[in-house]
């Protein structure tokens, strides 16, 4: 019999009966998903909002240029808040010397984690629906399409975050008092009056 050839199947048997008897320890799954993301240590910092492991995100009003409206974020980083300005796909932190000229809500938003930038930066919060009977209400966000037409958005408020919930279609700017009919494809529902806030 030719022991060479033994030899390998002799050392697997040892690596098999040492990993039997050794308890392995298993990293814990949240340690081993963090990733440290380059972006975020060298050129955005760990404060920015793209960085913040934070799945809410507090959208507290709009800081105006000329005639455009660009949505504030705030996020706490230990006791301070930053606030920032959102520049399409930028964020700029905004002086705190700047913070009065702002427009704010009375209570923040905090959206769900599904819902992207994108959406906070193109679509603009216009009011609320209401049905009174139901008690169902929508807050309403909108951009203009063209010259007449705009397109709005209506997010429900679940646990104090907005959840995204219909779309309407294109139409005219809406007026407060208006009333509106949300059709989610086979339902009707309304209908809502809208306020203006």
């Amino acid at each position: 019999m030719n022991y060479i050839y033994m030899i390998p199947v002799l050392f697997l048997l040892y690596l098999y009966n040492k990993s039997r008897n050794h308890k392995e320890n298993f990293q814990d799954i949240n340690e081993a998903f963090k990733i440290p993301n380059k972006k975020c240590t060298s050129i955005y910092g760990n404060y920015h909002p793209r960085c913040m492991s934070t799945s809410r995100l507090k959208h507290v009003g709009y800081f105006k240029i000329n005639t455009t409206k660009y949505p504030l974020l705030d996020l706490k980083a230990g006791n301070y808040i930053r606030r920032y300005v959102m520049l399409k796909d930028r964020f700029a932190k905004l002086n705190k010397k700047f913070w009065n000229r702002a427009h704010y809500f009375r209570n923040p938003f905090y959206y769900h984690k599904s819902i992207p930038f994108s959406v906070v930066f193109n679509y603009i919060y216009r009011g609320m629906m209401i049905n009174t009977h139901t008690r169902k209400k929508f807050y309403v966000f909108g951009k203009r399409i063209n010259y007449s037409d705009y397109k709005y958005i209506l997010f429900r408020e679940k646990n104090g975050i907005l959840q995204y919930a219909y779309k309407l279609p294109y139409r005219r700017k809406l007026s407060d008092g208006d009333s509106v009919y949300v059709r989610n494809k086979m339902s009707t529902y309304g209908p809502f009056v809208y306020y203006k806030n």
